[in-house]
């Protein structure tokens, strides 16, 4: 009776052992995939090269951001700041189609004694990102050459 108990047990194990080996394969099988799915888009590199590349799109990325004593005069100044920047690439060249805006963001600037904070706000902060997207990378390149000239 005791040879039969054993015997079960060792089938029960062996039987387990083999679904978790699979349950672990096929998992294992399903990362790799997703790893070379994932990879798919990019460059991959392995060892040493050269290649010469070129760029055939742009995508570059302004910020506006603007100090003020209240949240709507930190806003306004943003605003005339990223109205500045829509005028410089569209005089330049880019299409209006070619920029988007991001959202406007402020936060408070708390006062600091010591290392800690009295409770005052000194100034609000507000910022706005402005996103290029071109084809045309050297007018791009030519315009953030130029950009100084916003200053």
């Amino acid at each position: 009776m005791n040879l039969n108990i054993e015997r079960n047990r060792l089938i029960a194990l062996i039987a387990a052992s083999a679904i978790l080996a699979a349950a672990i394969g096929a998992g294992l099988a399903k990362v790799g995939s997703g790893f070379a799915t994932r990879a798919g888009d990019g460059i991959s590199v392995t060892g040493s090269a050269k290649v010469s590349a070129t760029s055939d799109k742009v995508v570059w990325t302004l910020s506006s951001q603007e100090s003020a004593q209240t949240q709507s005069a930190s806003v306004k100044k943003v605003e005339v700041g990223i109205i500045a920047l829509q005028d410089y690439l569209i005089q330049g060249g880019v299409p209006a189609d070619a920029i988007s805006l991001g959202a406007v963001s402020t936060y408070a600037n708390n006062e600091y004694v010591n290392g800690n904070p009295t409770g005052r706000v000194i100034s609000y902060q507000g910022s706005r990102t402005l996103t290029v997207r071109s084809a045309d990378v050297e007018l791009v390149k030519k315009l953030s050459d130029g950009i100084g000239s916003l200053l």
